[in-house]
């Protein structure tokens, strides 16, 4: 049931038939997603003490961002309940995802959801406008976007389909069959022939940047800095014949940009004059503009959150992207699935903290759902390194080897993945089916080197490097938009 829920909500969350399908407005159907996934968690065995609440990094840092946003809102009931909701979303699929197989499973239904999204962008493209997008089209003087609530501006639109570029490669074609492949590159084909109509700048250069790494992740260092350079000598060519990026080196006589600079200053002044910001969603930039008061967007996560939280709500906002970056980073895949999943996450956090700085996406559920996801990565690769360190001292060559640097032997016996060895951690001796409630408890106490189970000073560092950083890159923007 709890996985039946968050998938539910990935597809409601895309692909929102509750705006376009008759009969389904009004119905508030994420609430009853969230209720049977909570449902779910309640039903759980727990008889496995491996998966307790409050044991991973991304669980605290998001618990400490929650009680900072409410306790600086000026309505701190209504951040509770507005952000509450978002932090329940990441809870139940952290404590879904228990194993490799699941969470490869979630991320194919999260490539399924904005698979469909191309669904209907087809449809609309070729006449079927099941959503009723015309209209907006063309008010948008014919950029493309799709009339529901997440996706009614060009922008959403393009920057929500470039994340098919690196899901659609690591999923159906990175270490796969020559089918699956080509199956992956029609998709990939088909992504981009529609993300273009949308005139999205920015979703071109995250799409473009985020593929690139996608395809680069992992490689030799040679390898990736031939393609690295052979992408910043052709990239900006091949760029340049989009729509709308002819305009790119003068973006300062840009109308649009012009006003997204003026708020992006105003939120700038917030983080100097206020520490804590406006408060929770209460930064609005209001401008002068031809003659009358206008409520410009800063078209930027970062800046806005800068805005909304200050300075000490950036930071942490930046280290829940740190912590998650970390995990992926420190925890190499014990396994082939392991490693894909770990990749795909790594694209989707990437493309998300370049898009960013060019939409507004802080507070939306497809955030707290990679950060619920990459925690359940998190979770399951501590597990594994448990689960095989405890085969590991069963067996008799740790019997052979128990005096003496007994744990720098487990360490050393902790491979990386190696795309020869067999997908499966049976093959070391693990039993990944693991009943014996003793045994587990056994597992799940085992003091194994190297492992990062809570929040430390180096994921402090990294918050306030991050957010620091965040806000050199905000100033040196400013100050170079021409």
């Amino acid at each position: 049931m709890a996985f039946g829920s968050i998938v539910l909500l990935l597809l409601f969350y895309y692909i929102r038939p509750q705006d376009w399908v008759p009969g389904m407005s009004g119905f508030n159907v994420i609430k009853v997603v969230v209720a049977g996934g909570i449902l779910g968690l309640m039903k759980r065995d727990r008889s496995d003490p491996r998966w307790n609440f409050m044991s991973s990094p991304q669980e605290w840092v998001v618990l400490i961002f929650f009680l900072y946003v409410v306790f600086t809102s000026p309505d701190p009931g209504g951040a509770a309940t507005d952000l509450g909701v978002l932090v329940v979303y990441m809870f139940i699929g952290l404590h879904t995802l228990t194993t490799e197989d699941l969470l490869e499973r979630y991320l194919k239904w999260w490539l399924g959801a904005l698979i469909g999204v191309l669904i209907m962008i087809v449809l609309t493209r070729v006449g079927m406008d099941i959503t009723g997008a015309n209209s907006l089209i063309e008010a948008f003087r014919g950029r493309f976007c799709l009339n529901t609530y997440t996706l009614n501006n060009p922008n959403a639109l393009g920057h929500t389909i470039v994340a098919v570029l690196p899901l659609g490669y690591y999923l159906w074609f990175w270490d796969n069959t020559v089918l699956s492949r080509v199956r992956a590159m029609i998709l990939i084909a088909v992504a981009v022939w529609a993300v273009i109509p949308t005139g999205s700048k920015g979703s071109f250069i995250s799409g473009a940047v985020s593929f690139l790494v996608s395809i680069l992740f992992g490689r030799k260092v040679f390898v990736q800095v031939i393609v690295a350079v052979l992408a910043l000598a052709m990239g900006g060519t091949i760029l340049a014949t989009l729509p709308r990026m002819q305009g790119m080196k003068s973006l300062g006589s840009d109308q649009g940009v012009q006003g997204r600079m003026m708020a992006w200053s105003m939120a700038r002044a917030v983080t100097i004059t206020n520490l804590t910001g406006m408060g929770y969603k209460h930064f609005e930039a209001w401008i002068r503009w031809e003659g009358t008061m206008d409520n410009k967007s800063t078209h930027s996560s970062f800046v806005k959150v800068g805005g909304d939280l200050g300075v000490i709500g950036l930071t942490i906002y930046v280290g829940m992207m740190t912590v998650c970056g970390r995990s992926l980073v420190q925890y190499r895949g014990l396994t082939s699935t392991m490693e894909c999943c770990r990749r795909a996450l790594f694209a989707l956090l990437l493309g998300m903290c370049i898009s960013g700085w060019m939409i507004n996406k802080e507070y939306y559920t497809e955030v707290f759902c990679l950060i619920g996801a990459v925690g359940a990565y998190h979770q399951i690769s501590v597990k594994q390194r448990r689960d095989l360190a405890f085969a590991q001292l069963e067996s008799p060559e740790a019997d052979a080897n128990k005096s003496g640097g007994g744990e720098r032997k487990i360490a050393g016996l902790l491979p990386a993945f190696d795309r020869a060895a067999p997908n499966s951690l049976k093959s070391k001796g693990v039993n990944e089916d693991m009943v014996d409630p003793a045994r587990m408890i056994l597992a799940s106490r085992l003091k194994v080197p190297g492992l990062w189970t809570h929040l430390g000073v180096l994921d402090l560092a990294l918050a306030i490097a991050g957010g620091q950083l965040t806000l050199q890159l905000w100033d040196y923007i400013m100050a170079n938009i021409k």
